[in-house]
């Protein structure tokens, strides 16, 4: 049994589903090798294997036996794996000589896709006991929440529609300008364009993919991979955090943060969910960010009232996790099958920037407040921008100079 320790600089769990108790039983888990790799365990010893260079998303390399042949799956992956997430508030103090107020903030690097169901929002509808909202601040904005306005109710309802999915859920529904609202006896949902967040008392509720043999990708630590092409006479069984669906048309995410049951069939999908359980049209960059955000809990502290700046995601989920004194620190993550490029850029004049990687520290160059990072599918990394608190950083910020964002980029 491998037992981690050391001082992780990565914070799993916080913006990213805490993988460590995976460790247990690594060979099964395909991009646990950098979870491995920053607590220390770069080799390990597995009977009945020969030596292996086990690699993962051409970046975290865990030597088995002594090493050898290059591998990315020695044995079978798991078919069930989800993860806990620990909740956090990123804004722990206020950044030193920057006025703040007392509001919430979007740590997400992106707008969120999904409704919120009982927790603060902008937009928001109030049903049967239930509030169902959305948040529309940009990246690292700051906001507030609104009153819910009560939705006048449209009828009953049997089936939701997203693209060519359809998925049953009989009730009531209720509807307020862009937000639409169900109820039944399954539980309370939400649902806007592309999206769905359907709060669920666990029964078995029936999805219909718009195609009778599809591809399913699930999600492993760090990254997607594709487990089965479901055809006539399969029957696949997953239990996941994240799945994602690929047949014709768009893509379908299926996520959930207290973990989905599937059982798949061709042109069919059950699905099981205690709690949350978000369905999106997109890939695996927007079925991540649907999970990432139903295990975020919004809470107020010192933000600077202009935000604290803009990001650029690229095809990652990068989510913001400490905000205090002179520090910001954004968890850049890039669980899609595709490269891309991170950037970010801070309101206030930066002093240094650096990123921690299961593959050691970095000092990353910046050039008035704008931070850029490659972000290669599979990369995790922390990245911690210091602001320059001087006395000349604060007349350069007081004066609107290098650092000071004016306009979005």
């Amino acid at each position: 049994m491998l037992r981690l320790g050391g001082s992780l600089m990565v914070s799993w769990g916080r913006g990213v589903p805490d993988w460590r108790r995976l460790a247990i039983d690594p060979l099964r888990v395909p991009g646990i090798q950098a979870l491995l790799m920053e607590s220390g365990v770069d080799r390990v010893t597995v009977d009945d294997l020969p030596g292996l260079d086990w690699e993962c998303c051409g970046l975290y390399k865990v030597v088995v036996n002594e090493g050898g042949l290059y591998s990315e799956e020695p044995l079978e992956p798991l078919h069930s794996i989800t993860a806990d997430f620990a909740v956090f508030n990123p804004v722990r103090c206020p950044l030193r000589g920057v006025q703040a107020t007392d509001s919430f903030v979007n740590p997400l690097g992106w707008t969120p896709y999904t409704p919120f169901i009982n927790k603060p929002a902008q937009s928001c509808i109030s049903i049967e006991g239930a509030s169902i909202g959305l948040v529309r601040a940009e990246p690292l904005q700051a906001w507030l929440p609104e009153p819910c306005v009560r939705a006048p109710r449209r009828g009953p309802h049997s089936r939701l529609s997203l693209g060519r999915a359809r998925l049953g859920i009989e009730g009531v529904l209720y509807s307020y300008g862009q937000l639409n609202a169900i109820t039944g006896p399954w539980g309370v949902g939400g649902v806007t364009g592309t999206a769905a967040t359907l709060l669920t008392r666990g029964d078995g509720l029936v999805l219909e993919p718009g195609s009778y043999d599809y591809e399913v990708y699930m999600l492993y630590p760090l990254h997607y991979r594709m487990v089965d092409r479901v055809r006539r006479g399969d029957r696949l069984e997953l239990q996941a955090l994240s799945l994602v669906i690929r047949g014709g048309g768009p893509a379908l995410g299926i996520s959930s943060p207290s973990g989905v049951k599937a059982s798949m069939r061709p042109g069919r999908i059950e699905v099981e969910a205690s709690g949350i359980l978000t369905v999106t049209l997109g890939g695996e960059s927007i079925a991540y960010r649907a999970l990432i955000e139903q295990a975020m809990e919004p809470a107020r502290g010192p933000v600077p009232g202009s935000g604290i700046g803009h990001i650029r995601s690229g095809p990652g989920a990068p989510v913001l996790v400490d905000l205090c004194d002179n520090r910001i620190s954004i968890l850049v993550q890039n669980p899609s099958l595709v490269d891309g490029i991170f950037e970010v850029r801070v309101r206030f004049p930066v002093k240094r920037a650096e990123v921690h990687t299961p593959l050691g520290r970095q000092d990353v160059y910046t050039r008035d407040g704008l931070v850029r990072l490659p972000m290669p599918r599979g990369f995790i990394g922390l990245l911690v921008v210091e602001i320059d608190t001087s006395i000349l950083g604060r007349l350069r910020l007081r004066k609107g100079g290098p650092g000071r964002l004016t306009q979005p980029v």
